[in-house]
């Protein structure tokens, strides 16, 4: 782990699926990555081992995203190392697989609470130093199901299309400044958090157009396209990563 006085990109939810195949792409990149874990630090104990041979640097930090005062903590102990953060992946969620009707209260306020609410808490603290600087990246996991809705999955789904329409209005309202905000939303993903048995994910393949299961390191693909230059006008955005899913 080094401490170096340049631009890095946070990654919230690093120790997820997607989070973890999101940094591992940036570190081949050459990033510096600020990747942050609630409770599952081990996934990120074993990407620190492999940083070594790839050219960039990782630091790992503990935040809880559901408390305004770990995430100023956090900001701070970034300060304090001399990072600049220049661009933000928001990857950490909650899934919740349950129907409508069995939801409760409790469900509905604990999935926002980190589904949306710590994002848009989050990014109001770091989009204005941006603005400042007046350049900056923003990309947000959402999901297909944000876009399309899911039998099963009515307070998941609404979460994200909470956080699809709020990124995508954020986008218009900032990129005046130069900064960009995009939305990257996975269908169907392998993994060992997707919750698939054997007979769901065959019959989830015949509705996709590829016919399998994405894969984490195509979705970090295309987050890490848009974070670079060559995304430089593609803003408020909400790209499919989907294999051409039907449901």
């Amino acid at each position: 782990m080094q401490e170096l006085n340049r631009q890095a990109c946070l990654v919230t939810g690093a120790s997820g699926t997607l989070g973890i195949a999101v940094c591992e792409r940036l570190l081949s990149q050459g990033s510096t990555v600020i990747a942050l874990f609630h409770r599952n630090e081990q996934p990120l104990r074993a990407l620190l081992e492999r940083a070594g041979s790839l050219p960039g640097s990782l630091i790992v930090l503990s935040c809880d995203l559901t408390c305004m005062q770990d995430t100023t903590r956090l900001l701070s102990a970034c300060s304090d190392k001399g990072l600049v953060i220049a661009s933000v992946v928001c990857c950490a969620a909650n899934l919740l697989r349950k129907s409508a009707l069995l939801s409760s209260q409790v469900d509905q306020e604990r999935l926002f609470s980190l589904n949306f609410d710590s994002v848009t808490r989050l990014l109001r603290q770091l989009i204005r130093p941006m603005l400042q600087r007046r350049s900056g990246r923003v990309v947000v996991i959402g999901s297909r199901a944000g876009e399309i809705g899911m039998p099963g999955q009515s307070l998941y789904a609404a979460s994200k299309a909470a956080l699809h329409v709020y990124a995508r209005s954020l986008a218009f309202e900032v990129g005046e400044h130069g900064i960009t905000v995009n939305v990257v939303a996975p269908g169907a993903m392998a993994g060992p958090l997707t919750h698939y048995s054997e007979a769901e994910a065959s019959e989830v393949c015949r509705h996709i157009g590829l016919r399998r299961l994405g894969q984490p390191s195509e979705v970090a693909s295309v987050v890490a396209f848009l974070l670079g230059a060559d995304a430089s006008y593609i803003n408020g955005a909400v790209i499919a990563v989907d294999g051409g899913g039907r449901f």
